[in-house]
Order: C-alpha cells, then sequence, then structure tokens
C-alpha cells in the first residue's frame, strides 16, 4: 500500500521497512494525531479527507471495485479508534477491502452494545463486558460468521494494544476469544458444505455440454455453460474463472494440459495476486478453447484478455462473483430446466443440494420459484472429493486446489469408504509404526506394542499382509494429523479428553501430551521454534512479562521433547541411510540437512541443563 507523499515530506516520519511489524507501526499514535491535523489520508489514490464521515476506497481494490465505508453512524467517542485502525489494517496491507469493511461492521455493534450500556470510554471494555457482549450478539450469526466475528473483535483489540496506548489484558482476552473460537470450530464442523450427488451432478454436465455446444443460442449462455463446465472440473474459485485470460492453456502432450489463473486467497493486501497454475483433463482444455473464440470479437472490441465478457454494456471486468450469480448464474440453472428439472414451485433438498429463492417476471407479474443450483462452493468440494476418492494424496490436491494448507484440503474431503480424517496421511503414519520405518517420538501410548500383537495374534505377514494390516488397523485406530504431529486415539468415533482452548494452543505447538512425531516432521517443528523465538520478541518489546513467560516455557518444552529428539533420530538415520537418501524421500527437510549447525545452536541454547533469558 502506498502511502501519501504530504505526510512523509511534510513530518519527516521514516515509513523504512522497520515501521511497519505485524500488529506494531512505530510512532502510529503520533502519526493519526499528524493526518488528523493536516486533514488527509495516507492512502495513495484516496481523495478523502480525514474528518470525512465515508471514505471511498475504490481505488484500492483489484478491480476499482465499489468500496466505501461509512462512519456516520459511531459515537464520536469511539470513531477516532475506528478510523485508526481502519488506516493501520491499509497501511499493514494484511487485509482485503471487503476483510476491512466486514471488520468495520462487527466493531460498530461492539460499539453500540457499549452505548447501550452507558459506556463511551473505550478503555472500559473490559473481560466481562466483551463476553456479554460475544454472547448476546452470537445468538443472530450463523456459525460460519462467529468465529470471523470473535477473530475481528480480538484482532482490533490487540492492535490497540499496541499501537494506542491502551491497556487491555491480551492475555486474557485470547484466552476467552479462543475459547469461544473452539466451542464454535466444533459446530462449523457438523455443518460442512455438503458433496454434490452424483446423479444431480452427472445432469448437470451433460446438460452444460450440450449448451456449451448448442450454436443456435447465445454467446453469453454458451459462455456461462463453459464457465461452469471448468467450474465442475477444476474446483477453481468462481473469481479465478472469471479472470481468465486468452492464450491462457497449454498443451504438454497429448492428453495432457495445464492451465495458468490468478489467485488472490494466498496473498495478503489489495490488487495483490499470485499466479499459479493446474492440470486439466481434456473437456477443460475443449471447454476453455471453445470460450475463447465466443469471446474474440468482444476481447478486440474492449482491448480485454479475459474470455468471460458477457456483455459490452459491462464496465469493469473482470466482474465480480456476485454479480455473475445473480445477473448470469440464476438464469443458466433456471434455462436448464429444459433438461433436467431446476425448477421448483417449493422448497427441496436434493442430491446434497437445497433449493434457493428465485423471482422470476412472466408477463410483467412476479412469481416465486424455487431454484436448484449448488452453491459454487459446492463444486470445489466435489473436485476435491472426486480427486481423493480416486486415490490422489491430499498434498497434490493441495497444490491443485491452491490450498494454503494441507488441513484445509482435507476440509473440503468428503470421504465415503473410510472413517479416517486423512486416509493418506494415517496409512503411512500406521506404515510406520508397523515397519519400524520410523520410530514414535512422545507418547504412542504403547501403540507399538499393540500394532504388534494385533499382528501376532492375526498371524500376520509384515511382507506380504502389510496393505490388509494397515486397511484392518485403520478401521479400529484413529491417526489425527496435527500441524507436525500425530495424535492416535484408540476409536475412530473419539473425541480428544483434552480438547479445551488451552490444551489446542498446546497441540498447536506440538507439546501435548497425546502427540507424538517423526524425525521427518522435524522441519515443522523448527519452524514452531522459531514462530515463538519471534512472538517472545514481539512481546518483549510491548513489555508483555507474563505471555512471555508462557511463550519461554513453551519453546523449552519444545526443544526438549521434540526437535531435539528429532534431531538425535534424523543424525542416525543420516549416518545409517545417507544424506542423499533422507532427501530423496523427504525433500522438504533440505533447509534442516543443510542447516545442522543452526538446530544444534538452539537444542544448546534451551536444553534441559541450562538456563536461558
Amino acid at each position: 500500500m502506498e502511502i501519501a507523499q504530504a505526510v512523509v515530506k511534510n513530518n519527516n516520519f521514516d515509513f523504512s521497512k522497520n515501521i511497519l511489524n505485524d500488529y506494531i507501526i512505530t510512532d502510529y499514535v503520533k502519526f493519526i494525531n499528524e493526518i488528523k491535523t493536516q486533514n488527509i489520508l495516507p492512502l495513495s489514490g484516496v481523495n478523502n479527507k480525514y474528518s470525512d464521515n465515508v471514505w471511498d476506497l475504490s481505488n484500492l481494490t483489484m478491480n476499482n471495485k465499489t468500496a466505501i465505508i461509512n462512519f456516520s453512524d459511531i459515537n464520536s467517542s469511539f470513531e477516532d479508534y475506528i478510523k485508526a485502525y481502519c488506516i493501520g489494517q491499509l497501511l499493514l496491507n494484511q487485509k482485503k477491502i471487503n476483510g476491512i469493511q466486514s471488520s468495520i461492521r462487527t466493531l460498530k455493534r461492539m460499539f453500540f452494545y457499549m452505548e447501550s450500556k452507558g459506556l463511551f470510554n473505550i478503555n472500559l471494555l473490559n473481560i466481562k463486558l466483551i463476553k456479554e457482549f460475544i454472547e448476546d450478539n452470537l445468538k443472530d450469526t450463523t456459525n460460519q460468521n462467529q468465529v470471523s466475528f470473535i477473530s475481528e473483535i480480538k484482532q482490533f483489540l490487540f492492535f490497540l494494544n499496541a499501537n494506542m496506548n491502551c491497556e487491555f489484558n491480551v492475555v486474557e482476552i485470547n484466552e476467552l476469544i479462543s475459547s469461544y473460537s473452539l466451542a464454535v470450530k466444533k459446530e462449523s464442523l457438523s455443518g460442512k458444505t455438503e458433496d454434490i450427488g452424483e446423479d444431480y451432478f452427472n445432469s448437470f454436465l451433460s446438460a452444460s455440454i450440450k449448451t456449451l455446444n448448442d450454436k443456435s443460442i447465445s454467446n453469453k449462455l454458451r459462455l456461462t455453460a463453459g464457465l461452469y463446465i471448468i467450474l465442475s472440473q477444476t474446483g477453481l474459485r468462481i473469481g479465478e474463472i472469471l479472470s481468465l485470460e486468452a492464450d491462457a492453456i497449454h498443451k504438454l502432450k497429448e492428453g495432457v494440459y495445464y492451465l495458468k489463473y490468478k489467485t488472490f486467497k494466498k496473498v495478503k493486501g489489495n490488487k495483490n495476486y499470485s499466479n499459479e497454475i493446474t492440470y486439466v483433463n481434456k473437456l477443460t482444455y475443449h471447454t476453455y478453447k471453445v470460450c475463447e473464440i465466443l469471446s474474440k470479437n468482444d476481447r478486440e472490441n474492449l482491448n480485454l484478455d479475459f474470455i468471460f465478457i458477457f456483455s459490452k454494456n459491462i464496465q469493469n471486468y473482470p466482474i465480480v462473483s456476485n454479480y455473475f450469480n445473480s445477473h448470469y448464474g440464476n438464469p443458466y440453472f433456471v434455462y436448464l430446466d429444459k433438461y433436467f428439472q431446476t425448477v421448483y414451485d417449493k422448497e427441496i433438498k436434493k442430491q446434497g443440494v437445497t433449493t434457493k429463492i428465485y423471482i422470476r417476471k412472466i408477463n410483467g407479474v412476479e412469481k416465486t420459484y424455487y431454484l436448484l443450483r449448488p452453491k459454487n462452493h459446492q463444486f470445489r468440494v466435489h473436485v476435491c472429493t472426486s480427486l481423493y476418492e480416486q486415490g490422489v494424496p491430499l498434498i497434490y490436491i493441495q497444490k491443485f486446489m491452491s490450498h494454503l494448507t494441507e488441513q484445509m484440503t482435507a476440509y473440503y474431503v468428503r470421504p465415503k469408504k473410510n472413517n479416517q480424517e486423512n486416509y493418506e496421511f494415517s496409512s503411512k503414519v500406521l506404515k510406520d509404526l508397523v515397519t519400524n520405518q520410523a520410530k514414535p517420538i512422545g507418547n504412542d501410548k504403547g501403540m507399538v506394542e499393540k500394532i504388534q500383537k494385533f499382528i501376532k495374534e492375526n498371524n500376520y505377514n509384515i511382507e506380504t499382509d502389510l496393505d490388509t494390516i494397515v486397511e484392518k488397523l485403520s478401521s479400529h485406530i484413529a491417526v489425527r494429523q496435527k500441524t507436525g504431529g500425530v495424535c492416535i486415539k484408540s476409536s475412530v468415533f473419539r473425541d480428544c479428553s483434552n480438547e479445551t482452548a488451552s490444551n489446542e494452543f498446546y497441540c498447536a505447538y506440538g507439546v501435548c501430551p497425546n502427540l507424538f512425531s517423526f524425525y521427518y516432521m522435524i522441519n515443522i517443528t523448527f519452524r514452531k521454534v522459531q514462530e515463538l523465538e519471534e512472538n517472545i520478541r514481539i512481546n518483549e518489546k510491548r513489555n508483555l512479562i507474563k505471555q512471555c513467560q508462557k511463550d519461554r516455557n513453551m519453546l523449552y518444552a519444545l526443544v526438549n521433547s521434540r526437535l531435539k529428539l528429532e534431531y538425535e533420530d534424523l543424525k542416525e538415520r543420516i549416518q545409517k541411510e545417507g544424506k542423499e537418501n533422507i532427501l530423496n524421500k523427504y525433500p522438504e527437510l533440505e533447509d534442516v540437512v543443510n542447516n545442522q549447525e543452526r538446530i544444534e545452536e538452539v537444542i544448546y541454547t534451551y536444553e534441559n541443563d541450562r538456563k536461558y533469558n
């Protein structure tokens, strides 16, 4: 995010690489007071004044789409805090504009609540009031929105503490909000987006292919069919498909193609995106080429590269997903009713798809119908699940779907054949335990001995019956993948007995007593060590003594219970198998293997018989 030169020039603020650091912005109170005095906004392309009740941030968005923030209904006692937070988020450039708008809406509700209690000083906001506010305001929000709702409050309070001289107890606030987040997440897991039933999906795909190839209908309708075919085959986000450009698909050899696309999901801030590729099938290749031809004249006339151009009258391309859904998506599914039933006169649910209200005008008279159409997200779920059911490992699906984490990929999968959360991961863990290819580090609860007993009692031969052993074990033992660790439970249906907010935190940092790991997870353990060191450094600057001590205790435990033991096993494996063989099996360990001195330095600093500052 560029910063207005007026502020830099007139006041000699140093907006060098050191000014922005996570939540902290150097001399932020001084900075805010200065822009209030000058009555400007320190954002290039934004023409509003600081004192304006409405800020137009449209020029900061990727497609210059309308982005308005209205402060007119905020009490003056809180206005400067919200404006300071808004500017701070834009300067940090870690949130999209629509995310900032969502934050402001949530914070307005919090301040309205304070007003109703007769409180007009931000420093009167305490744990009791926050808890009352959360409980009162979660009643009318969906499960999916609740976690975001709570998170916004936490981020705002942390920001004020770090930058606006406020004195909230951030440790207590974090624990309080984490407890709510955990409860809401548990509810959310039961409300996952359903997969699309095979009968519906096959009918939809068949009808869409017919529509794409029907030269008697409008290009607009054929392009819409093409978009939905690509969506159904790739699982790309709708915005990513709407942003596809000409000459973006390539053939490696017959039957092997890849598609270049832009994603905005993996990068922070505004007007930012990353270029990605995904491999596609022959149907996607054919569909893309047809759409490229259909939009050729409009692309040339409008001097645009996007292949999904539906009308010359639309000013900004690519169009946003909401506009596409209402103007092209809904009419398309009405059109598909000629091939299979999509329009109903009552609300129904069929094949994992639920109807949505759709109002049509017939001879000038509005009539309400119910349109049976999947959510765009359901196609993403369907692709993930289909790949998984075909045996594609999650790590490859993660790359294919442009997910940030393998855990996010696992969330999208709706497996039909196995109760494991991640069958590919659990199979590898069980194979390692059965064959002794890697010894467990930490508390495996005697699982190795139990597995050996199971093999002996059933007269299995590890060399010839390995797949059968793993399949049998996976139906009785729940192997849950944690970040850089493994949690084993004796039943696939049993919840963790330590599933509390504090233990979720310990689990995340790999020091939960239920976790164990293998030497090939050392790269993740070392990353956690570095994160804790960075947390300590930041909290020392904030003078958060208690939090620093908690992080030091966590760091101490992580190094001694995990990092040290994983490193010892890794060295032993390298000595036995050779460095090259280890890296061939686990290429993600390259940084660790080539930086052993740094690992040893960390272990030396925090090992059991030493004290550290």
